[in-house]
Parts: structure tokens; sequence; C-alpha cells
């Protein structure tokens, strides 16, 4: 699952809208996904001492940006 959303990630983060600039929708999207997805998700390499925000090494979690409430 890891590789797959790594693959993803890079081909969002590489696509071309008609005009040939970033994708106005995709591009945004592929950078959410690695700043709140992905690099939270990370293996830890500090040591069996580092501290995590969230979630054990090898596990996937979404941290979202400050001020967004999931709703039930």
């Amino acid at each position: 699952m890891r590789k797959a959303l790594h693959r993803l990630h890079g081909a969002l983060a590489g696509e071309k809208g008609v005009d040939g600039k970033a994708h106005p929708v995709l591009v945004p999207f592929a950078e959410h996904l690695d700043k709140y997805l992905l690099r939270p998700s990370a293996r830890c390499t500090g040591g069996r001492w580092t501290r995590r925000r969230a979630g054990l090494a090898g596990c996937f979690t979404y941290e979202p940006p400050d001020g967004v409430v999931w709703a039930d």
C-alpha cells in the first residue's frame, strides 16, 4: 500500500493542465497527501526512543491541518 500511495503521489504531483502548467487541483492534492499522510506515516529513523505525534512507525496516519474538525 505504501508503494502505491507514493506512486499515486508522484503521478499527481507531475500532472499538467491543458495550458501546460501545473494542474490546479491535482498538484495541490498531491502536496496535501505528502504533508498530511505520507510524511506523518513515514518510518522513524531516530532510534527506539524517538517519539511520534500519532501512531506507530510503519502505520498510516492522517494528521489534518490545524483547524480541521471531522464531523460524525
